[in-house]
């Protein structure tokens, strides 16, 4: 079974003015809407890799306790799969909890499930072909690319094996000393042009201060959107100037060789502005759009 990115979910608490602000200032584009079991209407916006946004705004009271603890955030990642009972049921098999049954909605065929030891919602999706041409990439690449989410935890170990023995993903690098450091995982269609999506996974003290503040409030739990930058202190001014909300001026972290800095979104969601040295954790197709 191949499991490959599909969407991120995100809370907010105001679905419009959330796409507004990524679509004026990170480089998304309005999509479709759509709908999904548990959270309702879902306002998809498209990203420059394959993998969009999904923008929801159910009632926090409406949703289970996995989710009403995490609060307002990434709330879940979504995985395209090509036969929905079989992924459901092998999954189950190792563990997962299913948050509903198969369901079908005008994403596709979908059905939520929590994994692993810290009820992180993935979100299994046999998808609408229709649908799925409406969330091509955007058409163009400027100054910030959407590339990852984090997953921020105390088990770096444990969330990694989580991922690679329940969806065979696969590690693109990682920098850890002594337990501590981050992890990127990719899924087996990384190397395609507009899949260069990945998950990071890292725990303290190799996050930032905001990163940190999450873990005591949340635990394990999905956490910032990235964007890889040419010029990250460049385009941190620019979103500043143009009215995003700073948390963390830019920084070099000499031990893994990346320029970051975080800003806030309405609901204070961090996001993270980046880029690395070592340009073989940026695809070629990043790399390329960007020269």
């Amino acid at each position: 079974m191949k499991y490959r990115y599909h969407h991120v979910g995100m809370l907010s608490t105001d679905v419009d003015r959330a796409a507004d602000l990524y679509c004026e200032h990170f480089g998304h584009e309005i999509g479709p809407r759509a709908e999904l079991p548990m959270f309702g209407d879902v306002q998809f916006v498209r990203a420059t890799a394959d993998v969009p946004l999904g923008l929801v705004s159910p009632p926090l009271e409406s949703l289970p306790a996995e989710l009403t603890s995490k609060g307002i955030g990434v709330a879940y990642l979504a995985l395209s799969v090509d036969d929905l009972d079989e992924a459901v049921a092998g999954l189950s098999e190792k563990g997962a909890t299913v948050a509903w049954d198969p369901s079908s909605t005008s994403i596709g065929t979908t059905a939520g499930l929590f994994c692993g030891l810290y009820d992180l919602l993935v979100v299994l999706v046999q998808p609408d072909q229709d649908l799925q041409a409406q969330l091509t990439p955007v058409g163009k690449v400027g100054p910030l690319r959407f590339h990852h989410i984090a997953v921020i935890t105390r088990d770096l170990g444990g969330v990694v094996h989580m991922f690679k023995d329940l969806f065979g993903f696969r590690v693109l690098a990682e920098w850890v000393e002594h337990g501590s450091g981050e992890i990127k995982i990719v899924d087996a269609d990384y190397s395609d042009p507009d899949h260069y999506f990945l998950i990071e996974v890292l725990n303290p003290p190799q996050v930032a201060p905001s990163d940190l503040a999450v873990l005591e409030r949340r635990g394990t739990s999905f956490h910032h959107l990235s964007y890889i930058a040419d010029d990250v202190a460049a385009a941190y001014h620019q979103l500043v100037d143009d009215g995003v909300t700073p948390s963390e001026d830019p920084i070099y972290y000499e031990q893994i060789g990346a320029a970051v800095s975080f800003l806030w979104d309405p609901d204070d969601n961090a996001i993270e502005v980046y880029r690395y040295d070592d340009e073989s954790v940026i695809s070629p197709a990043l790399l390329a759009g960007a020269a």
